[in-house]
C-alpha cells in the first residue's frame, strides 16, 4: 500500500498489487495473508479456534501457536488426491504439505469414508468424518414436531470480522438449553 495526502491533508491509501498471482509463487502470498489475518482475529476477538480449508492454510497458520499456546487447529480437507497435480514435483510438495497439516492439526475433517479409513490407518484419533451429504441409511427418522436439543448443526460460508461468531456462540448456548 502506497499512503499520499490529499488535497485537503487527508491520507489516501493506493493499493497497488505486490505478490505474484501465479502458483506456486502465490501460494506463498497466500500463505502470508492467512497468517496476517488469523493473528489479527485472534488478537482482536480472542478466538481460540481456527478452521483451515486446505494443507497450505493450515501451515500458514502453524506458527501462531509459538504465541497463542491454547490455539486449536481444525483441518478440513474436501479434496485429497494421490495424484493432485500431473507435475511430480507440485505432487511431492502437496503431499509433503498434506502430511504436516495432519501432523500438526488437532483435527482433520474429511468427506470421504474412502479417505477416512486410509488416514485413521496412521491418525486414529485426529481423523472426523464429515461427509458433505447426510448419509441417509445412518440418520434416524425423527417426527418434525420433536425437539432434540444435541442436533443442532451450524454452516456458516465465510468466517470473517463481518460475521458476529460470538453472537453465533451465544445463539447455540440458548438453543441447547
Amino acid at each position: 500500500n502506497l499512503k499520499k495526502v490529499g488535497k485537503d491533508g487527508k491520507k489516501i491509501i493506493k493499493k497497488h498489487k505486490i505478490w505474484p498471482s501465479k502458483p506456486p509463487l502465490s501460494w506463498l502470498s497466500e500463505a502470508v495473508f492467512n497468517l496476517k489475518q488469523s493473528q489479527k482475529i485472534i488478537k482482536k476477538q480472542g478466538v481460540t479456534v481456527i478452521f483451515s480449508a486446505d494443507a497450505l492454510n493450515t501451515l500458514s497458520i502453524l506458527p501462531l501457536r509459538i504465541f497463542y499456546k491454547k490455539l486449536k487447529i481444525y483441518f478440513f480437507s474436501p479434496d485429497y488426491s494421490e495424484k493432485r497435480f500431473a507435475n511430480p514435483l507440485l505432487n511431492a510438495i502437496y503431499h509433503i504439505l498434506y502430511s504436516l497439516s495432519l501432523r500438526f492439526s488437532d483435527k482433520t475433517f474429511v468427506v470421504s469414508q474412502r479417505i477416512y479409513e486410509h488416514l485413521t490407518k496412521k491418525y486414529p484419533n485426529k481423523i472426523v468424518f464429515l461427509p458433505n451429504s447426510p448419509v441417509f441409511k445412518n440418520t434416524p427418522k425423527v417426527a418434525p414436531n420433536k425437539k432434540n436439543k444435541l442436533s443442532l448443526v451450524f454452516c456458516a460460508g465465510r468466517l470473517t470480522e463481518r460475521v458476529n461468531l460470538k453472537g453465533i456462540i451465544e445463539a447455540l448456548k440458548i438453543l441447547k438449553k
